[in-house]
């Protein structure tokens, strides 16, 4: 095995472990046997409310805020736990609107990255769907998590974004919360099912009252 290749199977290890810790079980199996082609997720579409926030300003102010390009790619593909290889990162953050939040120079140390992509289709102009982040574990604690949140909400929304869209794991208790927390409201249940060769069915199982549907989700299978 190559250096690379371990330190992936280290990565893909502390990855697992510390999901196990927060609860996640049912959510990493479910993960591991997506990336195996066999697709059977359960989740949830929300929106995201965008609300100025003094104390998660505060925050922002003593980090540096910045849009994410594709000579970033090294560096996130390096954070522990992410187990995306760099070219498949540097697809990412050319496909999408991606931000990382610095303390100095050290993204790897302590920063968040955040990723804000139109993965759902034919959304509205002023509507966009935020597809990932993540926090580095030696800063998780310091409110890092919804101080990215905010300031990725704030940075598009000067681009002229008012509607933000994402989807959770309905197993994934953790984020669930932390939207609850930003008073994010889930308005669809759905299940996608899939196999080895692409998706097989996008089922819409709930839908709240009132809600008009969002354009079918171009599903993007767990890596």
């Amino acid at each position: 095995m190559t250096h690379t290749g371990e330190e992936a199977r280290r990565s893909l290890l502390l990855r697992a472990r510390e999901r196990l810790r927060f609860g996640l079980a049912t959510q990493e199996t479910i993960d591991g046997l997506a990336r195996l082609g066999l697709l059977f997720y359960p989740y949830s579409v929300v929106e995201e409310p965008f609300r100025p926030n003094p104390g998660l300003a505060a925050t922002l102010q003593r980090y540096a805020l910045r849009r994410l390009v594709a000579d970033d790619a090294p560096r996130v593909a390096g954070l522990p736990c992410r187990i995306l290889d760099v070219e498949t990162t540097r697809r990412r953050l050319d496909d999408g609107i991606c931000f990382g939040l610095f303390d100095g120079t050290r993204l790897d140390r302590i920063a968040a990255a955040g990723h804000a992509a139109d993965a759902i289709g034919a959304l509205p102009p002023d509507s966009a769907y935020l597809h990932d982040a993540y926090v580095a574990r030696a800063a998780r604690g310091l409110q890092l998590a919804p101080a990215l949140r905010h300031g990725v909400h704030a940075a598009l929304a000067a681009r002229g974004c008012r509607r933000f869209f994402s989807i959770t794991a309905q197993f994934n208790a953790s984020s669930r919360r932390f939207k609850r927390k930003l008073g994010a409201e889930e308005f669809e249940l759905r299940m996608a099912i899939g196999r080895p060769k692409g998706l097989a069915a996008d089922l819409l199982l709930w839908r709240r009252e009132r809600r008009a549907p969002l354009p079918r989700f171009q599903w993007l299978r767990p890596p």
